[in-house]
């Protein structure tokens, strides 16, 4: 692993170190530097964690120069729309959240809704510059997921039996 020290000032690191120390719950440590600014901090660059949580990579946070650990947002639950529904029995809900780099994530297994129209749409400080979409399963069948500029969340092709939303992330509008 690189030292924190071969990326940023001494003091700075040692701020980062003694709060990743102080942090219990910050186990299986990685971290990578990412210029900002970012949306929970104004300071232009931000180191940014994800730590392990059972056996996933699943969670990010990220550490002000300061050596502040920033909140990480939690994950939100969109209003389903067009018969869409979550799949339940063991698969996550649909959700969404932005952590502290700007970037937007995406989850859940939906199912039932009407394809080739929007199953969520995302509020404004979540959607993306522009169009973006993601190929996914769906009842073994190629599905697609776009996701416009505008906050649509697109069901594309597929099957309604159910449609997979992990996986999705994209830098957040500015």
């Amino acid at each position: 692993m690189t030292a924190l020290s071969s990326f940023l000032p001494a003091d700075v690191s040692t701020g980062i170190r003694n709060a990743i120390d102080a942090n219990p719950s910050l186990t299986g440590v990685r971290w990578r530097v990412s210029e900002g600014p970012y949306p929970l901090t104004s300071s232009p660059v931000c180191l940014l964690l994800q730590f392990r949580n059972g056996t996933a990579w699943n969670t990010v946070q990220a550490i002000d120069p300061t050596g502040r650990l920033l909140v990480q947002q939690a994950w939100q639950a969109p209003t389903l729309l067009n018969g869409w529904v979550n799949f339940g029995v063991a698969q996550a809900n649909a959700g969404y959240y932005r952590d502290a780099g700007g970037i937007v994530h995406v989850r859940g297994t939906i199912k039932s809704g009407t394809i080739n129209v929007a199953c969520f749409i995302l509020p404004v400080g979540y959607r993306p510059t522009a169009n973006s979409g993601w190929a996914t399963i769906s009842n073994g069948l190629f599905g697609a997921i776009v996701v416009t500029s505008i906050g649509e969340v697109l069901i594309v092709g597929g099957s309604n039996a159910y449609y997979y939303l992990d996986a999705i992330f994209f830098r957040a509008e500015q």
